[in-house]
């Protein structure tokens, strides 16, 4: 059926006026885009992303994300969101989890790490765990954090990652929008 498809798809395009290289070229991408895509999506650490290649046809690329590492992405993934900031009754900083979610899958628990940023603008290599079962509020200092979250408990797994500035001494509460 695949076959078929890619015949028609070759025919129109000859028929079409397109040159004999943009059709190669057509025929190639999509059948790297098929294959990848079929591949990819065994491959749950491996976000994929359409991006334009020098011939301005887009190409297939994945990264490989380790929540572990106090590196960041080449792009952020999903959404990360200080959504309120509040005061507590201890004064403390203190950053609570508002929402965790995939828009097409609905609440999901996560596991995260944060990275805070150095005076330098660097990641520093000490890391804060948050997560849905065992820390739900964490206290930390102040200031700006890079956060690399994925999900748990579903069948693959989706990214969260972003830079939050945590405000000092309320609870801010934060939205993960997992990709």
């Amino acid at each position: 059926m695949k076959t078929q498809l890619a015949l028609l798809f070759t025919a129109m395009t000859v028929l079409s006026g397109c040159s004999t290289t943009t059709v190669e070229r057509t025929v190639k991408d999509g059948v790297n885009g098929a294959i990848n895509g079929i591949l990819g999506s065994t491959s749950p650490s491996s976000p994929v992303t359409n991006t334009p290649n020098q011939s301005g046809n887009y190409s297939v690329r994945s990264e490989n994300i380790s929540i572990i590492t106090a590196e960041k992405t080449s792009r952020d993934y999903g959404q990360t969101t200080i959504t309120k900031a509040e005061r507590n009754p201890n004064d403390k900083t203190i950053l609570k989890i508002e929402r965790s979610f995939h828009p097409r899958i609905g609440n999901v628990a996560f596991e995260a790490y944060l990275y805070e940023y150095s005076p330098e603008g660097w990641l520093i290599n000490t890391r804060t765990k948050l997560d849905t079962t065992f820390n739900e509020n964490i206290t930390l200092p102040a200031g700006k954090y890079y956060i690399k979250a994925q999900t748990r408990g579903v069948d693959r797994k989706s990214y969260a990652t972003g830079t939050i500035t945590i405000d000092p001494f309320v609870s801010n509460y934060i939205t993960l929008e997992f990709e």
